[in-house]
C-alpha cells in the first residue's frame, strides 16, 4: 500500500465523510470517526444533543460501508471507528478488507458519553481489551490505533504493536495546547507512528516529521483548505512511503 506523501488527514467526527476526505492531497486520509454498534451510536446521539458533531446512521454498518464505497480506489484511506463491542470492530474490519483500506481503532475520544459506552479512551484504561480487539481485527484487515497522550500512552502503544497494529496514531497534546514531541519519538521506536497535535504550520509539520514517520492534521484544514498543499512544498513531507504487510500484518514502513 503506497502512500504518496507523509501527510495524513486525521479523523473528525461529523466532518470526515468520503467527499470531504477526497478534497485533500494527504497521502493517507482517515474517514470518521464512525460509531459501529448501537450502543456507540446512542452515545453519539447524546453528544449531538449537546451541540457537538457526529455521524448518525440508522444502520451503523450500512452507513459506514456507504462512505467507504465512495472513497475506495480513489484515495488511500483508513476508517476511524468506535464500538462498545468487539463485533462492531470486526464488522468494520470486514468492510475495510473488502474495499482495501485500514481500520483505525479509536482509543482516543474523550467525550464522557462515549467513554461510558466503553468507547474511545475507555480502551486506554483497559489495555487488555484493546489488545484483544487489535489482535482479532488484524487477522481480518490492516489495523491502526489512535491514542491520546496520557500516563500510560507509551505502554499502550507498545501493546498495540505487539497485538499486530500496522501503526499507532498519537494525539500528543499536553495541557496548555502544546505538543509532547518526546512521547511521539518514544513510540516511534516500536513501530510506525503518526504524529498528531499542533501541526498548524510548515515549521511544526517538519518538526513532527523529525520524530514521527507520518504527520497528521485535522482542524488546520478547516481554517485553510489549502493547508496540505502548502506543506507539500517541503521535500521531507512530500516523500512517499510504503506500507508493507503480509496479508493483514505489517513488517515495516520504509521510504519508497
Amino acid at each position: 500500500m503506497r502512500i504518496s506523501n507523509r501527510l495524513v488527514l486525521s479523523a473528525m467526527a461529523g466532518i470526515n465523510n468520503a467527499e470531504f476526505c477526497m478534497s485533500f492531497p494527504a497521502g493517507l486520509v482517515i474517514l470518521g470517526g464512525f460509531n459501529a454498534d448501537l450502543m456507540a451510536m446512542e452515545a453519539a446521539r447524546k453528544v449531538v444533543a449537546r451541540g457537538r458533531k457526529e455521524f448518525l446512521f440508522d444502520s451503523p454498518i450500512e452507513g459506514i460501508e456507504s462512505e467507504v464505497a465512495k472513497i475506495s480506489g480513489r484515495k488511500v484511506f483508513a476508517v476511524n471507528v468506535r464500538s462498545s463491542s468487539l463485533n462492531g470492530f470486526l464488522d468494520v474490519a470486514d468492510i475495510v478488507r473488502r474495499y482495501g483500506g485500514i481500520l483505525e481503532i479509536n482509543a482516543h475520544c474523550r467525550q464522557p458519553e462515549l467513554i461510558e459506552a466503553k468507547c474511545g479512551m475507555w480502551l486506554m484504561k483497559h489495555p487488555k481489551d484493546l489488545f484483544t480487539i487489535v489482535k482479532e481485527t488484524s487477522a481480518i484487515a490492516p489495523t491502526g490505533v489512535k491514542l491520546r497522550n496520557s500516563e500510560n500512552c507509551v505502554e499502550v502503544a507498545k501493546l498495540a504493536f505487539e497485538a499486530g497494529a500496522v501503526y499507532v496514531h498519537v494525539d500528543a497534546m499536553i495541557p496548555g495546547g502544546l505538543c509532547d514531541f518526546e512521547v511521539v519519538k518514544r513510540i516511534s521506536r516500536f513501530g510506525i507512528t503518526i504524529g498528531n497535535n499542533s501541526v498548524n504550520s510548515l515549521e511544526m509539520a517538519e518538526k513532527m516529521a523529525e520524530v514521527a514517520h507520518l504527520v497528521s492534521a485535522a482542524r488546520a484544514v478547516l481554517k485553510d483548505r489549502f493547508f496540505f498543499h502548502k506543506l507539500l512544498i517541503s521535500p521531507k513531507l512530500a516523500e512517499p512511503f510504503e506500507f508493507s504487510f503480509d496479508r493483514c500484518k505489517t513488517d515495516q514502513i520504509s521510504k519508497a
